[in-house]
């Protein structure tokens, strides 16, 4: 049964299974009048809502750091690159394929994002969460007209949302969206143990625009089959080889190791 959750720190909800899910996606309880789209963003439980670059820890600027990997990516990456990418697509380009940026990854398609938060197994007493972010037309980064109302996103002091040109399959296949998160000053550091705008710090109880959807840990095999069951699967999210082969052996093998791919000693070792 879908309920809300007492939480005294962000929105938040509890569902059983994958039925209390979809409620959730169709009913959209509590969600804000002024949303312009809804997107989602699937995790496990606990890991904070902050930009890959951000997990590091630096001992000058990050900024400057996440500077020069781009410059590098723009030259390792020519052949791959198309010639008409500003700075926001190259920095999605390079996310998207692994590389830590201010981007954090977001997709409108609600069964992609709880896929991503069961994806791996998760731990005894684990919990999978799926985040939902409500975006108004102030969040965006992108104007009616098409233009940007930001032209370099190192400059820009505030969160932005956008959805990237699908310049790759992955992007597409993903229905992949970005928030690019501003890196502050020293004093949200003390605060908050992290250079780059923390978004589940802004999801109060009484911020409807973001909140979190936990799924225990004991509705994992329901959630895997019911998505493998409507086409959501890695081949679909992964296009490439590397998808297709994770695909395939989700869909034939048992999820997991078995207990006999460690060779444990016969016998324990006598203290020294």
């Amino acid at each position: 049964m879908l309920k809300r959750a007492n939480n005294k720190d962000h929105e938040q909800w509890k569902a059983e299974n994958f039925s209390d899910f979809l409620k959730f996606v169709l009913d959209q309880p509590d969600a804000p009048s002024d949303r312009k789209c809804v997107l989602y963003r699937g995790q496990r439980q606990f890991f904070r809502l902050i930009p890959d670059i951000g997990r590091y820890d630096f001992d000058g600027d990050p900024q400057e750091v996440e500077k020069r990997i781009l410059r590098e990516f723009r030259l390792w990456a020519a052949a791959h690159i198309r010639p008409d990418l500003d700075e926001w697509d190259l920095l999605a380009l390079a996310r998207h394929h692994g590389l830590p940026t201010r981007l954090l990854d977001w997709t409108d398609n609600p069964m992609a994002a709880l896929y991503f938060a069961s994806r791996d197994e998760p731990r005894e007493r684990e919990s999978m969460s799926v985040w939902r972010l409500c975006v108004t037309e102030d969040d965006l980064l992108d104007a009616q007209d098409g233009t940007r109302k930001e032209k370099d996103p190192f400059v820009a002091t505030s969160l932005h949302v956008f959805r990237p040109k699908h310049v790759s399959e992955r992007i597409a296949g993903q229905a992949g969206w970005m928030t690019s998160h501003p890196k502050r000053d020293a004093n949200y550091w003390k605060s908050h143990k992290c250079w780059y705008t923390d978004l589940k710090r802004q999801a109060a109880p009484n911020n409807k625009h973001i909140s979190e959807i936990i799924l225990k840990h004991e509705c994992f095999n329901d959630i895997r089959s019911a998505l493998r069951q409507i086409g959501i699967h890695n081949a679909l999210l992964f296009p490439g080889l590397d998808g297709i082969c994770r695909t395939l052996r989700e869909a034939h093998l048992p999820i997991g190791y078995g207990s006999h791919h460690r060779d444990w000693p016969s016998h324990p070792l006598s203290p020294s």
